[in-house]
């Protein structure tokens, strides 16, 4: 039988597909170990987040404990298969924390330790983290300096405006004014202010 027009034997058409393989497979194994390890990474961050989420929803109650705190979020990392990670909680010392101020449990994992690949070549050495902060809604509130609207600034103790503390004293134009009464008080500034008795 006579071959057919152009046709040159298997060998050359062999020897292109076996270079295009050497070519094309080292690229495609890359791209399939990154899938995986960046699956994975993303899926251990989204379990992180969800354990400090857990354990901040009971750091935030008056009852709350370090230990309670890690429990809860022990819980979830068990449940994935997480073992090796680190708990952080501030405030340290969650007795210590007055009402509504920020609570935050963060919690970290080498990705080496959850990696599905026995050797991972993205994420080497790359440290995971998943973090939440919530205000605190129960305890006793933070200190202030008992004029009543809750902070602990001490400026407003001493009367209003610029003109010093003096009963019933005023002071006028720039530089110092003297304030008229019992009580006199120098202020410095401009325009007018009225003080309230001598500053405590």
């Amino acid at each position: 039988m006579m071959a057919p027009r152009g046709y040159r034997g298997g060998g050359v058409s062999c020897g292109g597909a076996t270079l295009e393989l050497a070519i094309t497979a080292p690229i495609l194994l890359a791209v399939f170990l990154g899938i995986i390890e960046f699956g994975r990474a993303i899926m251990v961050q989204h379990t992180l987040e969800e354990a400090a989420r857990a354990g901040c929803r009971v750091a935030i109650l008056a009852s709350a404990t370090n230990s309670s705190v890690e429990e809860i979020a022990a819980t979830t990392l068990s449940a994935a298969g997480i073992e090796d990670y680190t708990i952080t909680i501030e405030p340290s010392d969650l007795s210590q924390a007055c009402r509504w101020s920020p609570v935050t449990v963060r919690i970290t994992t080498p990705y080496n330790s959850v990696s599905w690949l026995p050797l991972p070549q993205f994420l080497d050495g790359v440290t995971l983290r998943g973090d939440c902060t919530m205000p605190r809604e129960t305890g006793e509130d933070c200190a202030d300096d008992g004029d009543g609207n809750g902070d602990d600034d001490d400026s407003d103790k001493c009367g209003k405006g610029k003109g010093g503390c003096g009963k019933g004293g005023k002071g006028k134009g720039k530089g110092k004014g003297k304030g008229k009464g019992k009580d006199r008080g120098k202020g410095k500034g401009k325009g007018k202010g009225k003080g309230k008795g001598g500053c405590p």
